[in-house]
Formats: structure tokens, sequence, C-alpha cells
């Protein structure tokens, strides 16, 4: 038997090695009982309180030392992690008797950092001694008899339906699996196929995988051209091996819904605006998507995107004069909430500020109706059926009058848009298509970071970019439907 310490924290230790899961128990760990009489001191005569054991279940009380201890940071938190590192002091390496001070101080300690992480310790350690949970190293032999191997791969040749004396992956362990849990056209496979036939090789593996990503791909870009109408919503990052990665969407009306959809991450080493755009506009071009329907682009506030005179949208613009920039909403709401709560004045008259401009806002429409059409139909001439702006808004007004009969007022431009009869009112539909497609914000771009993370880990930090696509896609257009027949 180890040589005990004379510190109540480590008796407390040892006994938890000795008694196991019993320690957590308040019936196990001496609590005084009704009759005990806890000793006073200073001149105030204060003392433990037996009513404090309830309000904080952590505590524990020595009574060899008169003081206070948390019993899961006894045991858990090491030697030091407080505050800098500091080395731990009351309720964890001394007692505590400042009983003045004691409710203040266990309710900061129930909210400190370390007091969490020890409590969560504690219940993992007792879930394992109860034999709820097994050990981690019990865990792994499970999973390896269970024939779901965690690292190595032999993946090449024909599969066997017995368990294999070497460790072949986990794509072959799911597919034994699966073959011997009742699969019958799988199993028949496996074994009347010839051997150039199983499919299962890494190759095949992978050429499946890379087929099926450039299918989705093709369905996305196929809607984005027929829709004629899109924008761009583009955020960069650093993926976990430093490279800048470039998180390119699109947002697009089709079939009466908005879409906004992940195309594809790359790579760049040209991280100025110029550099940026013409990596835009070459990728676009490359997967057959035809920029001259670009009607905007969503960026954050990044400078080498968002700049006045090199930034990336200055030099999209440059071959895609309809591509109008957006500053993602969110940032910008974001920043705006920021200053302005700092500033009194404007945070006191925010309310009756929205009141004065509701009737400012509508006297502003009527006034520049027909102006902003004008304007309108000049930036899209190209994009809309009518080059007269006499006949769009002789087309508007009908149309706003159209509305008037509709049972339930329309709540959202995409229900705007599902009011209005494209081969009626052509020229409406157009420009509220317009309005629906421009960018709000880079949230589908920012969300594709998301999904890198997963793929790309330390573990796989040399993923070529091409499989980085198409794991991609497979993962972010799940409802996306692939037919193995054209795989």
């Amino acid at each position: 038997m180890p040589k005990q310490k004379s510190s109540q924290s480590s008796r407390m230790r040892f006994y938890v090695s000795e008694f196991g899961a019993d320690v957590f128990s308040t019936d196990d760990i001496w609590v005084p009982d009704d009759c005990y009489i806890f000793p006073s001191s200073g001149k105030r005569n204060l003392k433990f309180q037996r009513c404090w054991f309830k309000r904080w279940n952590w505590l524990a009380y020595s009574e060899k030392d008169d003081g206070a201890y948390c019993k899961y940071c006894v045991l858990f938190a090491g030697e030091d992690g407080g505050v800098g590192k500091q080395t731990f002091g009351n309720l964890v390496k001394k007692p505590f008797k400042n009983w003045k001070d004691a409710i203040e101080v266990f309710n900061n300690h129930t909210n400190c950092e370390y007091h969490k992480t020890c409590i969560l310790k504690g219940t993992c350690a007792k879930q394992i001694l109860e034999k709820k949970v097994e050990p981690i190293d019990i865990q792994i032999d499970s999973g390896i008899k269970h024939k779901i191997f965690l690292i190595g791969h032999r993946d090449s040749g024909p599969l066997n339906l017995t368990e294999p004396n070497e460790n072949d992956g986990n794509f072959r362990s799911l597919l034994r699996f699966r073959a011997n849990s009742g699969d019958v056209a799988l199993k028949t496979h496996l074994e009347t196929c010839s051997k150039n036939a199983s499919y299962t090789s890494p190759m095949i593996a992978n050429e499946i995988i890379s087929t099926c990503g450039d299918i989705i791909l093709k369905k996305i870009v196929n809607k984005i051209n027929e829709a004629k109408c899109f924008s761009i919503l583009v955020d960069e990052t650093s993926d976990i091996s430093g490279i800048e990665q470039f998180s390119l969407c699109a947002r697009y009306f089709y079939n009466g819904q908005i879409n906004e959809d992940f195309l594809l991450f790359v790579p760049v080493t040209d991280v100025t605006g110029k550099g940026l755009a013409s990596t835009l506009l070459t990728l676009l071009d490359l997967i057959g998507i035809d920029y001259n329907y670009m009607i905007g682009q969503g960026y954050d506030g990044a400078a080498a995107m968002s700049g006045v005179f090199h930034g990336a949208h200055v030099y999209v613009q440059e071959k895609c004069p309809l591509a109008i920039y957006v500053h993602c909403a969110s940032h910008s709401l974001n920043l705006a909430i920021s200053d302005a709560c700092n500033i009194t004045s404007i945070r006191n008259c925010l309310g009756s500020s929205f009141h004065c401009l509701f009737p400012i806002k509508e006297k502003n429409n009527s006034d520049t109706f027909e102006n902003d059409i004008t304007d309108l139909v000049k930036k899209y001439s190209q994009l809309l059926p009518s080059f007269s702006p006499l006949v769009v808004i002789a087309e508007f007004k009908l149309w706003s009058t159209s509305l008037q009969n509709v049972p339930k007022i329309p709540s959202n431009l995409s229900e705007l848009l599902n009011n209005c009869n494209e081969s009626d009112y052509p020229n409406v539909y157009k420009l509220l298509k317009i309005v629906v497609t421009l960018p709000i914000t880079t949230a589908t771009a920012e969300r594709s970071f998301s999904t890198m993370r997963r793929l790309k880990t330390y573990l796989r930090n040399t993923m070529a970019e091409n499989r980085l696509n198409e794991l991609a896609q497979l993962n972010i257009h799940r409802t996306i439907e692939v037919n193995p027949e054209v795989v």
C-alpha cells in the first residue's frame, strides 16, 4: 500500500483509488450528522453551515482541518491551472476557513472553468468505475473486434467476408459488416463477382467519388445557367495546411425558390484584389458558368475584396458591369450596431427615428418611382425584354393593380416574385428576379468552411484539392440525387 501524504487533498486522491466510485457519494464521504456541532472561530464565532452541502453538492468538510474542500477539484485539478496557471489554493490544496466570505467564494468557484472541467472529469470517472462507460482502451479493442479499424489500411485485393488477419481499412470493414448483416445483394455480388468487377479497389472508389462530385457540380451549373441571373458569394480562409482557400458559392432563383449553393474551394496564391478577381472569373469560365449573367458580388469587408480602387469587385466589374458589389449585411449590421451603441444619443433616439422614417419613405417612393424605374431600365437593358422606360412603368402600375386582388399579401420578395406572371409582366418579373438574386450575406460561404475543416483534418492535411472538392460536394449537397446508372 502506498504511503499516504498528510494533506487532506492527498488522502482523498488515495481514497478514490482504493474505493472507486463510492468516493463520489455523499454517503461514503464523511458528512457530519445532524448532531454534529461545527467549531466556531473568530470574534463573531462564525462556522461552517450544514445547509451549504445542499446548496453546493461539490462541497466536502474536513473535521481534522476544520475547513471546506471541493471534492472534484481535489481529485482532478492537478497541480496548477487557476488564473495564469497559478498554483491552486483554498478549496483545492488548502482548506477554506474564512466563513465570512464563504457564499461569495463558493459562488465564484462554481463558475470557474477549471472547476467545471473537474466536474466533467469526475462524472466520466464515476461512469467508468461503475461500469456504465468502458475505458478508452476497451473501446478501442471493441472497435477492432467489430472490424471497425481505426488506423492503417490494406484495401486492395479480393474482399473476404470472414474476419481478416490484417487490418484492411474502414471501407472494406463496413462492406463486410453490411454483407454479414443481411444485405443479400451485396453479399452475393462480393461472393460471385469476377476479380476485375468487384468495384472495391481504391482506384474505383476514388473514381466513383470523383464522378459523383462532377455530376453534382454539373447539375448546379446547369441550374445557374438556366436562371440567366446569378450572384456570387465569396469568402476566404486558411485550411489546416496553411493554404489560403477561396470558397465560391452562387445565389440564384430557380423553380420558384432562392438557392444559395456551394460550388468549389480554390487555393489562391495571389491574394491581391486583381489576383482574386482573375481567379474568380477563370474559375467560373472553367466550370461552365456564363458570367455575363452575373448581377451581384457578395464579400466581407476585407480590403482585398471591397477596396474602392483595387478591390476584387472593381476588377470583376470591368468584365461584368452589371455585377453590383454588396457588402455582407451581417458584417455591416454587426459593425453598425457595435458603433451606434457606443453613442448614447443615437441609442436613445433610435425608437423615435423609426417612426419618423416611415412617412418619409412612403413620400419618397411616390416621388422618385418613375426616376428609379428609368435608371433600372438603363442599367439592365441587356437583361430586360423592353428597352422603353415608359413600357416598364406602365407594366409596373398594371401589376400593382392586379396585386390588390391577391387574397394574401406577399410577405417577402420570393412570394412577390411567385405572384408575378412572367408571360404577363416580363419586365417586372425580370427586375424582381434581379432583386431577389442580389447577395445579402456570405453565410453560405462561411458555412462551407465547417465542412472543409471536417474533411481536411490534421491527419488528412495532404489531401489534394480535387479530392477535397469532390468530398465537399457530396457532403454539402446531400439532397441532390445522383443516379447510380449515370455513375
